[in-house]
């Protein structure tokens, strides 16, 4: 990752995703909790700010309840994440996985770690694009989220490309 750029990296540097326009902007979803309703707030790039989300500092992914927080009624919200891990699918052209770690334990069982997965399904097809949202609620303390769109791609790079030299036209080659 990049501090400036959003873009991950495949471990063999053959495929690369660009998430940068998703820079400074959380996403939603639902938290699929009926007892505990609420959202979860997802940042694909950077800290989520206290400032800008009801968050507080230091969290990648928190969960903002509508009205108690289970797990510590003093604030309305749980802080799932302070580290992110990048995991590329079997074939990166069908997406990758962001894996958030690093969460509060409170309220967890064995006070052990909130954590969430976020797959990203590559489709360059607009018409099929599929906004962030919740897809299965493990416990408490973990969740996998899915969206569909065509960040989950790779972009290209110098390999993707055959230079072809012509002859000069306008002043240009």
């Amino acid at each position: 990752r990049s501090s400036d750029l959003c873009i991950y990296v495949t471990d063999n540097r053959t495929d690369y995703f660009n998430l940068s326009p998703y820079a400074g902007y959380e996403q939603y979803a639902s938290n699929g909790d009926d007892q505990f309703p609420g959202w979860f707030y997802v940042s694909y790039c950077a800290f989520l700010e206290e400032d800008a989300s009801p968050c507080g500092d230091g969290s990648l992914v928190c969960e903002v309840y509508d009205s108690f927080n289970p797990s510590d009624p003093m604030r309305t919200w749980a802080n799932w994440a302070s580290e992110v891990e990048f995991e590329a699918m079997t074939d990166p052209h069908d997406g990758f996985t962001l894996h958030y770690t690093g969460g509060e334990g409170v309220g967890c069982e064995n006070e052990e770690p909130r954590q969430l997965h976020l797959i990203f399904n590559c489709d360059p097809d607009s018409d099929n694009r599929q906004s962030l949202r919740l897809v299965e609620r493990a416990s408490e303390c973990e969740a996998t989220l899915t969206t569909t769109s065509i960040f989950g791609c790779p972009v290209c790079d110098d390999d993707d490309f055959e230079a072809v030299e012509s002859e000069c036209e306008e002043d240009k080659m």
